[in-house]
């Protein structure tokens, strides 16, 4: 596994060591890990795509959040089981933002990709919300 991280992230080993598998293989699902006081950010070019926390409920784990969009009093997010961690963060939110959103919302993605589909349109606009193309 590449234990190089993204410009500016973290590496796959310090996800494994926060917070343990699936998260050491985001970096090289290309997405940037930021630690940001108790959280671990998701970003994708500019857009934050989840995070985690403390679990309130479960303080020995952490809870991931999805970013459904950004509002100016901060993301809107769906949480995931405290424990439960997305192995790969950028299905996670189209998939989810599928599920929230309405259609007709700015940052609702086009329905019916396959992931494969789905990571070819992210590989076209590495650093764009889908939801734009």
């Amino acid at each position: 596994m590449n234990e190089e991280a993204t410009p500016g992230g973290m590496t796959a080993g310090e996800l494994r060591e926060l917070l343990d598998t699936p998260a050491d293989g985001w970096p090289s699902a290309g997405v940037r890990c930021l630690r940001a006081d108790d959280q671990v950010q998701v970003w994708h070019g500019s857009d934050l795509v989840g995070y985690t926390e403390q679990s309130e409920e479960f303080p020995a784990m952490r809870t991931y959040h999805v970013v459904l969009t950004q509002r100016p009093d901060g993301p809107w997010s769906v949480a995931y089981p405290a424990g439960f961690l997305p192995p790969d963060p950028l299905w996670g939110q189209y998939t989810e933002r599928l599920t929230w959103l309405p259609a007709g919302h700015p940052h609702r993605p086009p329905a019916g990709l396959d992931r494969a589909a789905f990571h070819a349109l992210i590989a076209r606009c590495p650093a764009a919300d889908t939801a734009d193309h």
